[in-house]
This record gives C-alpha cells, structure tokens and sequence, in this order.
C-alpha cells in the first residue's frame, strides 16, 4: 500500500529525536508499527531515512564497521528476551554478542535484519536508560538496589606527539607528552600541533584551529584545518563539524570550516564515509568517498558539491607513524552475574574465613543500601561472596590481583589509569611488586564514597609479557556501639590503558 507522506514525515522526526536520544518509549514503539503496517516498502523508508542504509558491500571491507553492523544484526534478534529481563540481565547477554563470533548471515532477510539492528540502535539507548532510571531495578537474584548516576572523572583521550611554533589561547599545560582529557577544547592561535588519539587516529593541527575532543575516538571541528590519519586497525575515527560528520574507514583524510560556515572533507589516502547532518539533508543517504574525492558543503548556497580533493592543501603524511593502541585489560566483574566467580581477578590473601588463597574474587551486590548500580557490560563490585553480609573482620585486608600483557609496546610510553570504588580503602597498589603513588581516600561507617570512581595512574613499573597489578583493601570497623562486628568489603575497577608500539 502507499505510505502517506505525513506519515514519512513523522517518522524522519522520529528518527531525528532518537538520533539525538531524545525519542520517547512511545516514538520507538512508532518505529515499529510503521515498519510492521507497510513491510518491505517501510523497512526501506527507514533506512534511507536513517542514513545508515549505506552502500553495504562497500562498508564491509572495513572490518570495524562490519563487525559493529553484525552484532547490531545479531543483537536484534535477542530484543524481545531482553525486554522480558532486568536490564543487568540483558546486558550481560548482550556482551557475549560482541565477541565477534565467525557466522555469516544469509543473503535472504537482510534488509529485514538490518532494520531490526536500525531499530534497536534507536530503540535501545532509551530502553536502558529507562531502566537505569527505575529505582526498584533488580541488581540480581531478589534483591532491589538504589540507583544513582555514578561519577567518572575524565581521563585522556590523546597525547601530545609534537609542536611546531604552536600556540595556545589558554594552553600552559600542553606539551610535548602530556595527555588532553576528554571534552577539552583546544585553541591553537599559531603554528601545528601532532596529537595521538587514544583510539590509534594522530590529527594535525593547522592554525588557527579550534578543536574539541570529545572522546577517544571522536573530534568536534569548529573552526580551521585538521588533518588525521589513522592506523589500519583504528577504523572509525570521527571528526564532527556543524554541517558534515567523517567517519574513517582506514585512510588519510583532512577537514576543513571556514568562519563563514563551508565545511570540506578531502580524502588523501584510503576511503571515508561522509554524512551531510540531518539538517542538511535529511533525506539522503551518506557518501563513501575515495582517494582523490572531497566534498564541500555551503550553508549560503545550501549546497553540497563533489569536488576534486587538494592534497597540496594539507599536512603530508606522516612517516614516523606510531600512533597509541589500546592495551586490553580486565574491570571487574564483566560480563558476569552476581554470584559468578571472576576469573581474571584473584584473591591472594585475606581474612582467615573466606580462604584458603589464592582463590578467584566473586561478583558482588554487597551492601544494597549503599553500592551503586552494578553494569556487567562495563563493571562490577567483587568481593570475597556473593553476599554482602556478615562480611569480613573489621581491620582486615583483602589483596585483588589481576595481570595483563604487554608485547611489542614502547614501555615509556604505556599509560594506565583505573577508575576506582572501594569498601573501605585501598591501602596499596602495587605494578609487579611496585608501589605505586595516589592520595589515598577511605569510607567509614557514617561516610559513603561509593557514587564517585577515584583515578590511580600507573605510569612507570611496566615490564615486557605479563604485568601484575595488586590492590590491598582494607575494611575498616563498623559502627563504633559494635567495633568488633564483620562488615561488608569489595573492588570495583575499570581501566584505561594505552601505549605506542615499538618501531
């Protein structure tokens, strides 16, 4: 049957506000019904009107964006379980999605599949986050836990590789080494300025340039000239400006906006995929551009032009090309159910009740009046049990161990930060038997610190191959009118870690 055109029209709104995550229970709902009342015809309104119904055969050649694709497909089709589950539930099943199983799909169903991966990349977002909002959330078996917005300090999402004649409007604090935290805005008033992205993507700043970070793998344009270049396995890198959104798709590329509002995007090496913003063209379906092709978009003229790209316009590439990789680690508790023991996190020694150590660390609810909401797709609490109570001996210390690899790293210049919750306090961290400095914060019976993560940095102490980290937590005595009564104790850790590899 035709679509009506209103009905078009309402869902490209729709779609618009879900992009923005502001698309209500209802509106996803909406979705849904559009595409279950007008079938094939509908699911192909959805896509062109999402701008994500690219040239597929093309998009799979970046692995990162095919595999991204995949386990959206794959995800789908778990929805209507994780709608009949707890949030936790459904995430900790949502994360052995993402290990990247080896299964293709059939050619047969898959614009239906992809539209079901569409709408759950609209849908999701607001489906956990109203979850996340309801106070009376299971955390696990029966329980019920208070929710509250957990607090994560910023952390670094590029390193500065070099300057040349650099200038900053307000920028004492930036030189060669030092690391830029995420959602920093960079001024550079004169010369060029080198920086590595956490997520394996160097830009270079011409000035004048106004830049912002806002994530590892992600830049916010405002005005000037930006050249990245990213390694091969670091595809989807982003550069966003007010008209146009880059995304990387394992290639050379540079951005420019002018003051009077033209955006341009030039490939130099590799591919793009380039996206007018919606209020450019709602309509239209983005644009993979290849070496040699740039496109220019013109807020006066209201036009978008493919233009030849102009190399000679833009840093060449760099040849010392070490750009910073991730180093895998563990945070506690992922992927796993209260209950679970983990086993990337040993118990190496502790209170007499809970051995013999060594022994793996358990996923924890503990104290339910306390703890904040446990996320098994980022982060858990682990203790010595499942359950919180009676806990350990007060004046006890537990030791957690982990270890990660490093192989084929520059050793100085690895970085690792870990966000921290502790019950009670951590008394030492060690980096292979390495003590490590930090300020030292401790939670007592009356003062709970447990909604704001605290950082340690490890900068030094690495070693090639197999790496230790040992964190001794120390739980203080309870309420003074019964000093002597067993307590709640548990870790909750999430890292960052990155470094350059070795020439």
């Amino acid at each position: 049957m035709p679509i009506p055109p209103q009905e078009i029209e309402q869902l490209i709104e729709i779609l618009s506000r879900s992009w923005d995550g502001r698309a209500t229970g209802d509106e996803v709902d909406a979705i849904e019904e559009f595409v279950r009342r007008y079938g094939s015809a509908g699911v192909e309104v959805l896509m062109q009107a999402s701008s994500l119904h690219l040239e597929l055969q093309r998009l799979v050649e970046s692995s990162r964006v095919y595999d991204l694709a995949m386990d959206r497909v794959r995800a789908a089709a778990k929805l209507q379980q994780f709608a009949e589950r707890s949030a936790n539930e459904a995430m900790s099943e949502l994360a052995p999605a993402r290990r990247r199983e080896q299964r293709k799909f059939p050619r047969s169903g898959f614009v239906w599949a992809a539209a079901a991966a569409l709408l759950l990349a609209v849908g999701m977002p607001w489906w956990i986050s109203s979850q996340s909002a309801r106070p009376d959330r299971p955390a696990g078996g029966n329980r019920l836990v208070q929710q509250s917005q957990l607090i994560r300090p910023s952390t670094p999402v590029a390193r500065v590789v070099a300057l040349e004649d650099a200038a900053w409007a307000e920028g004492g604090d930036i030189f060669v080494g030092s690391y830029i935290k995420k959602g920093r805005k960079l001024e550079l008033t004169a010369g060029q300025a080198h920086l590595s992205m956490v997520c394996g993507a160097d830009i270079v700043l011409q000035a004048p340039c106004t830049v912002r970070l806002s994530a590892d793998d992600e830049v916010q344009l405002e005005d000037g000239t930006l050249t990245a270049q990213a390694a091969k396995w670091a595809t989807g890198f982003v550069v966003i400006t007010q008209d146009l959104r880059i995304t990387d798709l394992g290639t050379r590329f540079a951005v420019s906006t002018s003051k009077s509002g033209v955006v341009e995007a030039h490939v130099l090496q590799g591919e793009i995929l380039a996206e007018p913003m919606k209020h450019r063209r709602p309509r239209h379906s983005s644009m993979l551009l290849e070496k040699g092709q740039a496109i220019r978009v013109n807020p006066f003229k209201s036009s978008i032009d493919l233009i030849a790209a102009r190399n000679e316009d833009f840093v060449g590439e760099i040849v010392d090309f070490r750009p910073l990789r991730p180093i895998p680690m563990w945070n506690t508790g992922v992927g796993l159910m209260p209950g679970d023991t983990d086993p990337h996190w040993r118990l190496i020694s502790g209170s007499d009740p809970h051995g013999p150590y060594p022994r793996d660390s358990v996923v924890t609810v503990g104290d339910t009046r306390s703890y904040k909401n446990n996320k098994p797709e980022v982060s858990q609490w682990i203790s010595v049990a499942e359950e919180g109570y009676p806990g350990v001996p007060p004046e006890s210390v537990h030791t957690f161990e982990t270890t990660f690899e490093l192989g084929g790293y520059d050793l100085d210049t690895v970085y690792v930060v870990g966000q921290i919750l502790v019950d009670d306090a951590v008394n030492e961290l060690r980096i292979n038997g390495r003590p490590v400095s930090f300020k030292r914060w401790v939670t007592t019976w009356d003062e709970f610190d447990f909604k704001s993560f605290h950082p340690i940095e490890i900068l030094e102490g690495f070693v090639e191959g197999t790496n230790v980290i040992s964190i001794d937590v120390y739980n203080s005595p309870s309420n003074p009118s019964t000093p002597a009564d067993f307590n709640p104790t548990g870790l909750r850790v999430e890292w960052q870690a990155f470094g350059r590899e070795h020439r």
